[in-house]
C-alpha cells in the first residue's frame, strides 16, 4: 500500500481539527472546570485556615478574658475578704466597747448599790445611835446640868466682842426687849435670876422674858432673841450631830 501524500494531508487536517475540536470543547472545559475545581478547593481550604485562625484568635480572647475574669475573681474576692475582715473588725471593736460601757454601768451600779446600802446602814446605825445617846442623855440630865449649861451660856455670852453684843442689843430694840427662854424642865428661880441678870447686863435694858418648856431639848436652854437664836442644849446639840453625819454619809 502507497502512502498517498494527498490522503495523508487530509488525516493530518482531520488530525489537527479533531485536536482543535477536542481542544476546543472537551480539554479547555475539563481544565476550566478543572480550574475552578481547584480554586473552589483553595478558596476552602484558604477559608478553613482562616476560620482557623480566626478561632484560634477567638480561643485566645476567651482564654485571655477567662484569665482577666479570674484575676478579677480574686482580686473581688480580696477585696471582699479585706471589707470582710474590716467590718468585723469595726464589729468586734463595737462589741468590746459596748461590753466595756456595760461593764462600767455593771461596776457604776454595784458601786452606787453599795454606797447607798453602806449610807443606810451608817444612816441606821447613826440613828439608833443618836437614840441610844438620847436616851442615855436624858437619864443623865437634871436640874443641876441644867444649871451648869445656863452658866456656860451666860459666860459666853458676857465673852462675846462688842460689835456681836451690839448686834444683840439692836435685835433686842427691834423686839420691845422680848426675850424667850426655853428649857427641857422648869427652871429654878435661881436660873431664871442669873439668866436675866446676865442678858440685862449685856443688853443695857431690862427685858422681858417668857419661859416656856419642851422636854425635846433633854437639858439645858435655847434663848431667842429675833433673829438670834442661842442654842446651849443636847437635844439641839444631839439633832445637829445627827444632820451633820446624815448630811456626811
Amino acid at each position: 500500500m502507497e502512502l498517498d501524500t494527498s490522503t495523508f494531508i487530509l488525516e493530518l487536517i482531520n488530525f489537527i481539527v479533531l485536536v482543535w475540536l477536542l481542544n476546543r470543547f472537551l480539554f479547555k472545559p475539563i481544565l476550566n472546570i478543572m480550574n475552578q475545581r481547584q480554586a473552589q478547593i483553595n478558596s476552602s481550604i484558604d477559608n478553613a485556615a482562616q476560620t482557623q485562625k480566626d478561632a484560634t484568635l477567638l480561643r485566645e480572647r476567651y482564654e485571655s478574658r477567662l484569665d482577666e475574669w479570674e484575676k478579677e475573681k480574686q482580686a473581688a474576692h480580696a477585696q471582699l475578704n479585706g471589707e470582710l475582715a474590716i467590718e468585723r473588725k469595726k464589729e468586734l471593736q463595737k462589741t468590746r466597747e459596748a461590753i466595756s460601757a456595760e461593764q462600767t454601768r455593771l461596776r457604776a451600779q454595784e458601786e452606787k448599790q453599795r454606797v447607798d446600802w453602806q449610807h443606810r446602814i451608817e444612816a441606821q446605825a447613826l440613828k439608833q445611835g443618836a437614840l441610844f445617846t438620847s436616851r442615855l442623855l436624858s437619864n443623865l440630865s437634871s436640874e443641876s446640868l441644867d444649871s451648869s449649861i445656863a452658866k456656860f451660856l451666860i459666860k459666853e455670852i458676857e465673852c462675846w466682842p462688842e460689835e456681836k453684843l451690839l448686834a444683840l442689843r439692836k435685835a433686842a430694840e427691834d423686839q420691845q426687849g422680848q426675850i424667850q427662854v426655853v428649857s427641857a424642865r422648869p427652871l429654878t428661880a435661881q436660873i431664871k435670876n442669873d439668866i436675866e441678870h446676865a442678858l440685862n447686863g449685856c443688853l443695857h435694858t431690862v427685858g422681858h422674858f417668857s419661859y416656856s418648856i419642851e422636854p425635846e431639848l433633854l437639858s439645858g436652854l435655847r434663848l431667842n432673841v429675833s433673829p438670834w437664836l442661842m442654842r446651849a442644849n443636847l437635844g439641839d446639840e444631839l439633832e445637829a450631830f445627827i444632820d451633820s453625819g446624815i448630811h456626811h454619809v
